[in-house]
């Protein structure tokens, strides 16, 4: 996974339960190019207050990408991962923000991969729904 622009990822608190979300924006075309925002929160304080959803995936050649915008910055994401960003836009299923760890983990971070995937199991608990895409 990689990124024309890096990110301007807002750091995540390593001892807390911080996460980022991502909220996919409406469009009226199903090919228009897919617009996200990214933002922080916490596990400890997500509750019925704001709901999520997680996405579960296999990642696909990282060579082969297509590129979104997040928060105003083309990212660069597997074309699997495009594929499935599409389809819940496409059925209506971006009312809720989303946590997709190759784009709400800051991949070029060594310590936050390491810590959000020590709270993974957490992260996919709490979702509301968690949708498995194969592709």
């Amino acid at each position: 996974m990689s990124s024309t622009s890096k990110l301007p990822y807002v750091p995540l608190e390593s001892n807390k339960t911080d996460i980022r979300l991502l909220t996919v924006l409406p469009s009226i075309s199903s090919e228009a190019t897919i617009q996200c925002s990214l933002e922080n929160a916490s596990l400890d304080s997500l509750d019925g207050d704001q709901p999520y959803r997680a996405l579960s995936y296999v990642w696909g050649d990282p060579k082969v990408t297509i590129p979104i915008m997040v928060s105003g910055v083309q990212m660069n994401v597997t074309t699997n991962l495009a594929a499935a960003l599409r389809h819940v836009r496409a059925i209506g299923y971006i009312d809720k923000p989303w946590w997709i760890d190759a784009i709400c983990i800051n991949q070029d971070d060594i310590a936050e991969k390491g810590h959000q995937v020590h709270i993974m199991g957490d992260i996919y608990r709490n979702a509301d729904e968690v949708l498995a895409w194969l592709g």
